[in-house]
């Protein structure tokens, strides 16, 4: 699990493949990122814009702020839903730790 400072900007690369385990553009996907111990959303269900075989997301500092501050560490989940066609679906979720810094405000 990777970690993250408070208020930090990171990156997130997510990477789709089909049946043969080939690099794939799925028809569609979308992603959302929740505060595991609250259960907040932190981004709502977004669209991936352009789509490609392998995208990069960008988790903002908003995301990255903590939900309580009197904590030192939350953990966040990304979940990514992508459809390659009828019924044929993919889902993944990537979870990381928010690090509190005491001097952030």
């Amino acid at each position: 699990m990777a970690t993250v400072y408070e208020k930090s900007v990171a990156y997130l690369t997510v990477s789709f493949y089909d049946k043969t385990n080939a690099l794939a553009a799925p028809a569609s996907a979308t992603w959302e990122v929740h505060d595991v111990g609250s259960g907040n959303v932190l981004q709502s269900v977004t669209a991936i814009a352009p789509i490609a075989s392998s995208v990069e997301l960008t988790l903002t500092s908003t995301i990255n702020a903590l939900v309580n501050q009197a904590n030192q560490e939350e953990t966040r989940r990304v979940t990514i839903k992508a459809t390659f066609g009828v019924g044929l679906e993919c889902n993944a979720e990537y979870d990381y730790d928010v690090l509190s810094l005491d001097w952030v405000p």
